[in-house]
């Protein structure tokens, strides 16, 4: 027995004595079974007693599941409880699917039970929803729209919309139930108009540009496209045309091709102005065959006059063929609009700007040789491909429009990241506003020449660019080179750094000898007096000396840093450098710094080259440097945790590093705090620190890189929050004596 059965049975158990069941089974047969509607049986108490197959499928339960619920149980509304009103709603099935369901119901259509028809419209109502939007879209449109009936004799139209009106003046019903060819009035000699009734006949697409007549009577050129409409069965039923005014299209076409018509009844004073042109000239017929050719044309052409009129253009140069050439002179013959294209020809070895004039006669086409302004602008791209500064072309709106290659090799952003992004993203916060500045100026027409600022890289630091840029503002473009000056901006600092050192050198060291003498009688005289019986007296005395003794070493540090300010040596041992091994001196100050350090919790990991160059150094003053960079290390990795904390010490070689010397390297690289940005410029300055207060004198560093300068080489920075820091002092390789 099937599920459906199932339940005729089950009702059947139900049954009052009021009805047989042969009787309800009849009922059931008859409406049920048959009703492609979902179609339910109630008990007075709303309880579902019976339901069709169209039931369960749209509940989505089979037959027995759905029994003996209720309509709530499925979050149906009220007018879905048992109203005896019809009704239509929305119904969100529990599986999420939303139906548009129709109510009708009859109550006590057999004694105690009640009957529920629910239709489901769901796809009528997306129908019509359809077919209203497609209306309206219609009906907005500025571009006419009609339909016809094929079916109907004479094809009469049964469908315009506003813009057919507006188009042609004609309200819809003076339209509606007339052939199309009302509209061209007593003008049928018309050869489009054959075109169009054959492909009516064929029932095929057609584009054709007809003559037509407004309801006031003036004339207007209207491009007419038609598309047959089919049945399910595939009958052709209707036509749709869309049509568009192109009369001020028409109307210039029409004064080009008159102009043409003038120069053609003055014969002679158009051949003088065809023939004395420098472009080549000819003029095709609508069979594409030669009637005019210049001179200019035989000499680009490589062909005579007498042998090519005549002649079909595809026959004479059938190296053209399915060419862009091809391509677009169809398109000014058959679309009668102007075009105008550059291209190269092979036979010809050559870039030809072509311009194509249609008329009713055929084509007139005028021919430039550009092939040597094409190939000048490929030098002009190569050399912009191959250039080592950077070259873009930009425009107002604030984007790249191109890049070459050395923007990648600079910054390391892509030329599709450069052209994506605005570029005023890239510039440094600090330097906007003086770049809009910048870009006002051009935007007047002003040049831009030496204008520096910074532009972030692909990695987040930072380099220095100097900008020259033109400005075309007819074309929305500004040409723009720019040139990577990071590092001759370094050069600078660097000069300007030692200059300042040396002065500020000269003047420490007078300061030095003036506060040494006091600072020894005050240290004597402490000394004396913690021999004093008095507890406090001696306490004090102590605290007097060990201040002075602090003193004593800013004095000293300012000695030392007067000499390297100067240019002069270290420890009391002005200028003695000799020639050494840079190992053994790192080595021998990394011992000192283990002694010092006296504990585990920084691991410091050495690393060094066994060929380095030898190098002419103070080896005291080189520790002094390594000591120096350790000990600052080690304060950077103060908020590091146990186990975290790490310094590299490492020697290299570095060919050609100063002035085509061999140079060797020292690094000092921690993983610390890093050295933020707006204070990386500061810290070789006298003075400058960024430890607590009694933690240093802030002349290490300017002391460190006094010793580099006196030694010919530099101390060098580089350093990224949150990652870590890496100074490199670099030493020129000694210059060894020839052997005897």
């Amino acid at each position: 027995m099937t599920k459906t059965n199932d339940c005729a049975a089950s009702t059947t158990r139900a049954w009052t004595a009021e009805a047989s069941p042969q009787s309800y089974a009849l009922v059931r047969a008859l409406l049920l079974d048959t009703l492609l509607d979902a179609a339910l049986v109630t008990d007075d108490n709303g309880v579902f007693v019976d339901a069709n197959p169209a039931a369960c499928e749209l509940f989505g339960l089979a037959c027995d599941d759905l029994l003996g619920k209720r309509a709530e149980d499925f979050a149906l509304p009220e007018q879905a409880r048992g109203a005896a009103s019809d009704a239509e709603f929305f119904w969100h099935r529990p599986d999420g699917a939303v139906r548009c369901l129709e109510y009708r119901s009859k109550a006590g259509f057999l004694p105690g039970l009640n009957l529920i028809i629910l239709s489901d419209n769901t796809e009528r109502k997306r129908a019509e929803e359809w077919l209203n939007l497609m209306s309206r879209a219609i009906d907005e449109t500025s571009t006419g729209v009609l339909i016809t009936d094929a079916r109907m004799p004479d094809n009469p139209i049964t469908y315009v919309n506003p813009a057919f009106e507006a188009i042609t003046g004609y309200p819809s019903h003076e339209a509606l139930g007339r052939n199309c060819r009302f509209l061209q009035r007593d003008d049928r000699s018309q050869p489009e108009r054959e075109r169009l009734k054959a492909a009516i006949t064929e029932g095929e697409d057609c584009r054709v540009v007809l003559r037509n007549y407004r309801r006031d009577g003036t004339l207007f050129w209207n491009e007419l496209y038609i598309s047959p409409i089919h049945d399910t069965s595939g009958t052709l039923t209707h036509f749709v045309g869309i049509q568009t005014d192109i009369t001020e299209r028409r109307r210039a076409e029409e004064e080009r091709a008159g102009a043409l018509e003038d120069m053609k009844r003055s014969s002679r004073q158009n051949e003088i102005i065809l023939e004395s042109i420098t472009d080549a000239f000819y003029a095709l017929d609508r069979d594409w065959r030669f009637t005019y050719i210049n001179a200019a044309g035989e000499r680009t052409h490589n062909r005579k006059r007498e042998n090519v009129l005549g002649r079909n253009v595809w026959e004479e140069f059938p190296e053209a063929v399915g060419t862009i050439f091809q391509q677009q002179y169809e398109k000014a013959m058959n679309e009668q609009v102007t075009v105008t294209f550059e291209a190269f020809y092979a036979p010809l070895d050559g870039w030809f700007e072509t311009r194509i004039y249609p008329s009713d006669n055929g084509l007139s086409i005028y021919i430039s040789d550009v092939t040597h302004r094409r190939r000048a602008e490929q030098e002009r791209d190569r050399f912009f491909e191959l250039s080592s500064d950077m070259m873009c072309f930009a425009n107002f709106e604030g984007y790249y429009t191109h890049v070459n290659p050395a923007w990648e090799r600079t910054l390391g952003y892509s030329t599709e990241e450069m052209l994506a992004q605005p570029f005023l993203d890239l510039v440094h916060p600090e330097d906007r506003a003086a770049t809009l500045a910048e870009m006002e100026k051009l935007a007047f027409g002003a040049s831009t020449i030496s204008f520096e600022n910074r532009y972030r890289c692909r990695d987040g630091s930072y380099r220095w660019l100097q900008w020259n840029s033109a400005p075309v503002p007819t074309e929305n473009r500004i040409y723009a080179t720019a040139r990577d000056v990071t590092e001759q901006k370094r050069l600078q600092a660097q000069v300007i750094q030692s200059e300042k050192l040396a002065a500020l050198g000269e003047m420490v060291a007078g300061v030095a000898h003036e506060i040494n003498n006091p600072l020894a009688a005050i240290s004597g005289h402490a000394q004396l007096l913690e021999m004093h019986p008095d507890t406090q007296v001696r306490e004090d005395a102590h605290t007097i000396r060990h201040m002075t003794e602090r003193a004593t070493e800013i004095a000293l540090s300012l000695l030392s840093f007067a000499r390297k300010g100067s240019g002069g040596g270290g420890n009391g041992h002005a200028g003695e450098h000799a020639v050494g091994d840079l190992n053994d001196t790192v080595r021998a100050a990394l011992e000192m710094i283990r002694f010092k350090q006296g504990n585990t919790e920084i691991d410091i990991e050495m690393r060094f080259l066994h060929d380095l160059p030898p190098v002419r150094m103070n080896a005291g003053e080189i520790q002094q440097v390594v000591l120096n960079l350790v000990d600052n290390a080690e304060h950077a990795l103060r908020e590091r945790p146990v186990g975290q904390k790490r310094i590299v010490v490492e020697t290299d070689r570095r060919r050609g590093e100063e002035e085509g010397r061999d140079a060797a390297t020292i690094s000092v690289t921690d993983n610390g705090s890093g050295i933020p940005e707006e204070i990386l410029g500061r810290i070789f300055d006298p003075f400058f620190t960024t430890k607590d207060v009694g933690e240093g004198t802030g002349l290490g560093l300017s002391i460190c890189h006094g010793i580099a300068r006196s030694h010919g080489g530099t101390l060098r920075v580089h350093s990224t929050v949150g990652v870590g820091t890496t100074f490199i002092l670099t030493l020129p390789a000694a210059q060894m004596p020839p052997p005897e």
